[in-house]
């Protein structure tokens, strides 16, 4: 299938697509102020992202599905639960600190692929992504505010945090290569069944059957989750990142941190200061300097 757009259409898509990732933490937040849960928001946005991608792929072409090899599927599947658990970890680490310390606690895994790289690929990394480590290390301390607030926030927070941030880097490490031959919209339908499987373990839907009334409120909250959240973006990455390259595609995706920040500071009301400003100017200054050693290592 080619991919016949042009790179300032693709550069819109992969931009689009950072912006809509990095409302969803304010997003979140509020539907925990509505009185939703940590679960019901988690199956929710799993479930109908899975179901309005699924439905797409069988409305397109329902004979590939059934063409794919069962080994496949399940690989796929397996990746698609390694993902799952970014999506509950980090709505766990949403429940306990401020949207502003979530984005950059999950932003940690441009350091942790690194590290990844150099245990399994023995890639020693060069000199200067040791630097572009260290200036996100420096950056994240300053981001979180460590100094004024570090015994003011719940541990758990920084715990699940930092382990969706590993979960997202395993992610990206395993399954960056898998299943290339098969287009985007059937290989994240399988991926996003295996999500759905990981949340229906963790997170079983009982409200589903409580004779309470759901309001339409988690409908429209879930909804907002899943199509900006996994629907759109996995399909404008798909379609943007080959036209303008990973390096740019990541330099973009680094406006999810300042989306975040405006997000939490005009409508959560979260304070932000001038050290944590500072500090998320770091990390994307470590993260365009780790993206530019891709080129010249």
């Amino acid at each position: 299938m080619k991919n016949n757009i042009s790179k300032s259409l693709a550069t819109l898509l992969v931009l689009t697509a950072s912006i809509a990732y990095g409302t969803l933490s304010t997003t979140i937040k509020l539907a925990y102020k509505a009185g939703f849960t940590v679960g019901e928001m988690v199956f929710g946005q799993i479930f109908l992202a899975f179901l309005f991608m699924f439905c797409f792929a069988l409305i397109k072409d329902y004979k590939f599905l059934g063409s794919i090899k069962p080994k496949t599927i399940l690989i796929l599947i397996g990746a698609g639960s390694i993902s799952s658990l970014t999506t509950i970890f980090y709505n766990l680490c949403l429940q306990y600190i401020s949207a502003s310390l979530a984005i950059i606690l999950l932003f940690q895994f441009t350091w942790i692929g690194i590290l990844l790289d150099y245990i399994f690929n023995k890639v020693k990394p060069s000199r200067l992504r040791i630097i572009a480590l260290l200036i996100i290390l420096l950056g994240t301390y300053f981001a979180l505010n460590i100094s004024y607030q570090a015994l003011a926030v719940n541990p758990l927070g920084i715990i699940f945090g930092l382990a969706s941030a590993f979960s997202y880097s395993f992610f990206i490490y395993f399954s960056g290569n898998l299943a290339t031959n098969i287009p985007i919209i059937y290989k994240n339908s399988i991926m996003l069944s295996g999500s759905l499987i990981i949340s229906l373990v963790f997170f079983p839907p009982i409200f589903l059957f409580t004779p309470s009334v759901i309001p339409i409120s988690f409908y429209l909250y879930s909804s907002y989750l899943a199509v900006l959240g996994m629907v759109l973006p996995f399909y404008f990455f798909s379609k943007g990142v080959p036209i303008i390259g990973t390096t740019s595609a990541t330099l973009i995706g680094a406006l999810e941190l300042p989306t975040v920040l405006i997000g939490a500071t005009l409508i959560l009301g979260e304070k932000i200061v001038l050290h944590q400003i500072i500090g998320i100017c770091l990390i994307i200054l470590g993260i365009f300097i780790s993206t530019r050693t891709k080129i010249s290592t």
